[in-house]
């Protein structure tokens, strides 16, 4: 199945760097949405969705390095938003 969608079909330039937000940790039920931010909703096409993050206020970091270790950086994201005075609530973009 091929989820080539090119973004020139509809005129639009990506509005910064893609991402992927996990809906649950589930590694046998894993939900993962994986995407790039565009200045307004685009149309979907056949298996490609689109989809709008609400606002809000939100925490970020970078992880360089295997999957594998990415944990630390949840930690220290996680860590730092609650320092702030703030719970971490909902996906993890």
């Amino acid at each position: 199945m091929s989820y080539e969608y090119k973004i020139t079909e509809v005129a639009e330039q990506p509005a910064g760097m893609p991402f992927a937000a996990y809906y649950n940790m589930d590694m046998r039920a894993l939900e993962v949405e994986a995407g790039f931010p565009v200045s307004k909703l685009l149309p979907g096409k056949d298996e490609v969705k689109t989809n709008a993050i609400k606002a809000g206020k939100f925490g970020s970091t970078v992880h360089m390095g295997s999957y594998d270790s990415v944990g630390p950086a949840y930690d220290a994201l996680n860590a730092y938003v609650r320092q702030r005075g703030y719970e971490p609530v909902g996906d993890c973009l």
